[in-house]
């Protein structure tokens, strides 16, 4: 089984799969053009809109569904779509369904001429089931998405906050997966979850990771957390909340928004900050410390200020292997949960971090 690495950054995001259904009987047509694997499942258009995410999940029985809706007339609709579409070919073959849902508004010849290039299953609903199911469900525009698991719950949705989940070039930008682009070696999953702006939900990170541990091989004894900035918030709230979960943690340049920081002192936590850092200052860092403190155990972090050194900088402990050869010397079954001070991470190392990456 793989640890489990959850880097949180900035902006939301979940890195969605796809797989060929087999046809389900509502289906009523099935082709294949130009190596695009595409189905149309024709609902009856008596089916009340109240009952239309039950025909939606009877599409893909056992099955993860992604729902996608769209209109042929809109432009970052699509855009979203060419945006998903490396992840998609990758993951084929995956026990999840993507389900592209559009209106009377999307022209019938148009609709059926653009799902040739849209892999996935495709529904046609009438003016008054589509009007009536975004009332239902708060759907304010499009694109919107929901992701449901293979029971049939929602576990993501962006009604209220937009954002495609899956744009992997946004998670890409910089952290871990950017660092595994460059040819840092993590051996294990890294989930990288990620926020549009404003508070963190640690349940919906929950949420998102329980779903990973049903579908892949997790060591549950292994999951590691990773914030900066915004994310170092994510990191520590989720941390605090849930501290059974996490065998370890690395906050760079952030904070908690927790006013109750028992479950942050149950967890190895190594904290790093600039003390020249203008945008979050120091003192967040201090403050969770501080809190930590208060109740009277501090014997499982470590803190390192980075003297002289601006919000910038701790980004780059992102890019360093010892960052996470750190983090996998801690396992929830070790008993006490201590923390490992055999490592150092100076400024000079920090400094060097990218020259060590392969390409």
């Amino acid at each position: 089984m793989k640890h489990l690495v959850l880097s949180c950054m900035l902006l939301f995001s979940l890195s969605s799969m796809t797989g060929c259904a087999q046809k389900s009987q509502q289906a009523s047509s099935s082709r294949q053009q130009d190596s695009v694997a595409w189905k149309v499942c024709a609902l009856p258009s008596t089916v009340l809109p109240e009952k239309l995410m039950d025909s939606f999940k009877s599409l893909a029985p056992g099955k993860a569904l992604v729902i996608d809706f769209w209109a042929t007339w809109c432009g970052p609709c699509r855009a979203a779509m060419n945006s998903i579409a490396p992840i998609k070919k990758e993951m084929a073959g995956k026990d999840v369904v993507f389900l592209y849902v559009t209106g009377e508004t999307s022209p019938q010849n148009t609709w059926q001429q653009a799902i040739k290039n849209i892999s996935g299953y495709h529904v046609r609903l009438t003016d008054f089931q589509y009007r009536n199911l975004f009332n239902q469900l708060g759907i304010m525009g499009i694109p919107t998405y929901m992701v449901l698991d293979r029971k049939g719950n929602i576990v993501y949705d962006n009604i209220a906050t937009g954002g495609y989940p899956g744009d992997l070039n946004r998670v890409k930008r910089y952290g871990t997966l950017h660092a595994i682009d460059k040819g840092l070696d993590v051996d294990g999953i890294v989930l990288a979850p990620h926020n549009p702006g404003g508070a963190w939900n640690p349940q919906k990170i929950m949420n998102t990771l329980k779903w990973v541990e049903q579908n892949f091989s997790v060591d549950t004894n292994r999951v590691y957390v990773l914030g900066i900035s915004l994310g170092s918030y994510g990191a520590l709230d989720f941390t605090g909340t849930f501290p059974d979960k996490v065998a370890a943690a690395v906050s760079l340049c952030g904070g908690s928004t927790l006013t109750d920081f028992t479950g942050l002192a149950q967890v190895p936590i190594w904290f790093f900050h600039g003390t020249n850092d203008k945008a979050v200052p120091i003192s967040a860092s201090q403050k969770v410390i501080d809190g930590i403190k208060a109740i009277g155990d501090t014997c499982r972090h470590l803190f390192t200020p980075l003297k002289g050194h601006n919000h910038n900088t701790p980004a780059k402990i992102l890019y360093m292997k010892e960052t996470y050869q750190w983090l996998l010397e801690h396992s929830l079954q070790h008993k006490g949960r201590p923390v490992n001070k055999e490592y150092t991470i100076s400024s000079n190392e920090i400094a060097n971090a990218y020259r060590s990456l392969s390409r």
